[in-house]
């Protein structure tokens, strides 16, 4: 690991403490910014998209820079991972809000309606970790 990966045309500091951003990932988050401008268009003036298990701060951090209108929250258990998280959001201004939350702690339904929560389970989460409801 050189201590930097490509994602989105962009440059992102990565340590032993992340993952390395996949390619397949952009899929993710274009579909996400896609969905984001459709609920902006359809009158959601601020959306909030929740982040869950950060790393690198590669999502989180695309998505606030491609859709700066909507609230972007990144949770991660590791605090070594969020400060790579939040030196990438710096770098490449962003507005992101980071919080270290066990990514299996589930939001309060209340918090995150008509909300759009994206999930990318990790390999070692048991299914009872993975919630995307």
């Amino acid at each position: 690991v050189l201590g930097k990966a490509d994602f989105m045309g962009r440059d992102w500091v990565v340590t032993p403490d992340v993952l390395i951003p996949r390619p397949e990932t952009e899929e993710l988050v274009e579909r996400t910014v896609g969905k984001l401008k459709e609920m902006y268009h359809g009158g959601v003036e601020h959306p909030r998209v929740l982040d869950a298990g950060t790393g690198s701060g590669c999502i989180a951090v695309s998505v606030a820079l491609a859709c700066p209108w909507a609230q972007v929250e990144a949770w991660d258990f590791s605090e070594a991972a969020l400060l790579v998280a939040q030196r990438n959001s710096a770098r490449l201004g962003a507005e992101v809000k980071f919080v270290q939350q066990a990514v299996y702690i589930r939001a309060r339904k209340e918090h995150f309606q008509n909300r759009l929560r994206l999930f990318q389970p990790d390999k070692s989460a048991s299914p009872a970790q993975a919630d995307t409801a």
